[in-house]
């Protein structure tokens, strides 16, 4: 291991610079340990890229955003053959405050590094953010669900929804973490499990499915309603929110194959 020149220490090292470089935004520093023909693969199809310049136009807005902070961070060396080491990890990225609320994002990563003229370059990178287990009864033996994102033919596949905060941090949803939206003198509250967030995004920019709109303000996800009353939609977490007139027949239909209570 050491007969190449680096030791575990130094690698792990690498991993964790790397990280802060990109977090902290000092992206000369952060291009400067790429590999030129590094490959990046992230969540969205669109994250599929070869070639370092390629990969640094796809971050290029990073430096114009807020640095954000990185705890509980975990590295290990997962295998080193030559000149080529693999590491993996996770960590906890926390940005600015919105009202209350600490903005937060679990990743998980792996890295491949390789060893040139006494330096080590990073060759690929693969990230992901992560979801809470949506199983709410606990198996004897945890499962992978490699699966558990499979739609059938022609069904529109979930892919995580862009929202940039006040702050100007962006954060990436999946449409089913998301229960509802609301908004009020031009500032959306997205309403999440555990907290809400703020954006300067107009509604309408999450007008579309799985989204139902229940009034002129108001955007439900149908999959936490429990039952409709008259002119009220009642969520499973006991939240109850105004039902439009305008919109009631609409949102009575569309909710008819997914809610067993409805009001007549």
């Amino acid at each position: 291991m050491e007969g190449h020149g680096l030791s575990k220490t130094q690698v792990l090292k690498s991993s964790r610079q790397m990280i802060h470089a990109f977090m902290d935004h000092r992206m000369g520093e952060f291009a400067d340990l790429l590999a030129e023909d590094f490959v990046w693969l992230g969540d969205y199809t669109s994250q599929y890229v070869a070639g370092k310049g390629e990969f640094l136009k796809t971050v290029a807005l990073e430096g114009e955003q807020p640095p954000v902070m990185v705890v509980q961070e975990e590295y290990a060396v997962l295998a080193h053959e030559g000149k080529l080491w693999v590491t993996y990890g996770r960590m906890v990225v926390a940005g600015p405050e919105s009202g209350s609320q600490v903005l937060s994002a679990r990743i998980h990563f792996t890295f491949v590094w390789r060893q040139q003229e006494g330096r080590l370059f990073l060759s690929h990178a693969n990230a992901c953010h992560v979801l809470e287990d949506p199983r709410e009864v606990p198996s004897p033996v945890p499962q992978a669900m490699v699966f558990d994102r499979f739609k059938a033919a022609g069904q529109r596949q979930s892919e995580k929804i862009p929202v940039r905060d006040t702050s100007g941090a962006i954060h990436f949803f999946f449409p089913e973490e998301i229960l509802w939206i609301s908004v009020k003198d031009k500032l959306c509250t997205v309403h999440i499990n555990g907290g809400t967030m703020k954006t300067r995004a107009p509604l309408r920019q999450f007008s579309h499915p799985p989204f139902l709109r229940v009034h002129k303000s108001l955007l439900v996800n149908p999959d936490y309603v429990k039952r409709l009353g008259r002119y009220q939609v009642f969520l499973k977490d006991g939240t109850v929110l105004a039902v439009g007139k305008k919109y009631y027949e609409m949102v009575r239909e569309s909710l008819s194959g997914i809610c067993y209570n409805i009001a007549k």
